[in-house]
């Protein structure tokens, strides 16, 4: 695991982190207008950064358990789409972690997509999980950055309720340990957050320390797999994430 530092200038109040995942751009349910919405949000807001969290693009192959033929557009087009829809937003994004399905081409191909993609756009690539160093604004009592960690991946498992996928992020605390904990995969917006004590042995106290998991939500609309397999629909969009810059306080909104 690599420790990834990101120091953001010019932040005073608080920073909003969006994290977007699971557009599937190239599927017939791919809403490129909800997404809009929330990208010209992010510029109407210069405090405001997002971090991908993988299946950008559905890229179903004939070896995926979803048909090839119902795709809208195949790999290629998708990609082109990508960049004419990010493009504009580039310098707002903190990096690409792969999801299942980029893993998919991955796996038949040998092709990381997410790399292709930031190679070109300047992005951080970070694989399939990342541990982010995030530092900004300033302390009321020393003025110093406040700092934040965050774990993120796209997520894994089957499940239909909403209480599986925040079972697989409150997971993720056992394998390191974080302000913030991110996952997608599961189509569903969930938020929880919890008190953590701390050793700190230097001055022997315990410190308590509020952990945030995050599930993040979908840019797909159900469609004909979602259909057979009897899911029901879910809230579009992505949570967003405010992370005070004078104090260390994590709030969520879905």
């Amino acid at each position: 695991m690599t420790l990834y530092e990101i120091t953001i200038p010019n932040i005073e109040d608080c920073l909003y982190l969006l994290p977007i995942s699971d557009l599937h751009i190239g599927s017939q349910g791919f809403n490129q207008e909800k997404l809009a919405g929330y990208l010209d949000w992010v510029k109407e807001h210069p405090n405001s950064r997002f971090i991908l969290l993988g299946d950008m693009f559905n890229c179903v192959t004939k070896g995926s358990v979803r048909n090839v033929y119902d795709e809208k557009m195949h790999l290629p087009e998708s990609r082109k789409l990508f960049y004419e829809i990010f493009t504009p937003f580039k310098k707002f994004c903190l990096g690409w972690i792969d999801g299942n399905h980029e893993e998919a081409v991955y796996r038949e191909t040998g092709d990381f997509v997410g790399e292709v993609v930031c190679d070109r756009l300047g992005w951080q690539y970070y694989g399939i999980d990342a541990y982010v160093k995030l530092r900004f604004g300033k302390r009321e009592n020393n003025r110093k950055p406040v700092v934040y960690t965050l774990y993120a991946t796209h997520g894994w498992g089957a499940g239909r309720k909403t209480g599986t996928a925040l079972d697989k992020v409150e997971e993720l605390r056992l394998i390191c340990l974080a302000d913030i904990y991110l996952a997608s995969h599961h189509h569903k917006i969930t938020v929880s957050q919890n008190i953590c004590f701390i050793p700190d042995l230097r001055n022997n106290k315990l410190v308590e320390t509020k952990l945030t998991y995050v599930a993040a939500g979908t840019f797909k609309e159900n469609g004909r797999w979602e259909g057979s397999k009897g899911f029901k629909p879910v809230k579009l969009g992505s949570p967003r994430i405010r992370l005070d810059a004078v104090r260390k306080d994590v709030h969520v909104s879905i």
